[in-house]
């Protein structure tokens, strides 16, 4: 994503301080939000705000994910260049770590075109058991992707018939970060 060490740097400094114009996200999803960037082939955890409820997914900020079992990382798999996806794919398996981690490079494409039309993804439970969430990409001006924003809680919470609702509002609150 980012090729230039310098150029990596003032970017997740500059996307983190438009990251505190999302902090309404938690208050209409009421689930805890992180903001994301892909890192060394991972998706990085570069912030969080948990929300009010009793039960919730709290991420340690700094742990990297694996990017095809997670919102943000497919997003970033859907969004990335070209050249970034088969890198990345040259580089890294699809491991299975849950009974619905897409481990198949077949699936995972038809998932990123429904990614890139629809302009979110979402985990159903895909990099650990119970856990679901919803992101949307962040686009610079050129429109190339820089990180994602993800809702995030217990999979009960992220039921289907609350799919659409918390797509809606993470990528509303993408638009808040351009």
């Amino acid at each position: 994503l980012f090729t230039h060490c310098h150029v990596r740097r003032v970017c997740k400094r500059d996307l983190l301080q438009r990251g505190l114009h999302v902090q309404w996200l938690v208050v209409e999803a009421n689930e805890t939000t992180q903001l994301l960037v892909e890192s060394n082939g991972k998706a990085l955890i570069l912030d969080q705000w948990l929300c009010n409820q009793v039960v919730q997914v709290v991420g340690k900020i700094g742990a990297r994910v694996p990017i095809h079992s997670s919102a943000p990382g497919k997003v970033w798999l859907a969004f990335c260049s070209d050249s970034d996806r088969q890198a990345w794919y040259e580089t890294h398996e699809l491991t299975r770590y849950t009974p619905t981690t897409v481990s198949d490079r077949a699936t995972m494409d038809a998932q990123l075109v429904q990614i890139r039309k629809g302009g979110y993804a979402i985990d159903n439970e895909e990099g650990i058991q119970g856990v679901g969430c919803v992101a949307a990409p962040v686009l610079n001006a050129h429109g190339q992707i820089e990180g994602a924003i993800t809702v995030v809680a217990p999979k009960e919470r992220i039921a289907p018939k609350r799919t659409k609702e918390l797509a809606e509002l993470v990528m509303k609150s993408t638009t808040r970060l351009i």
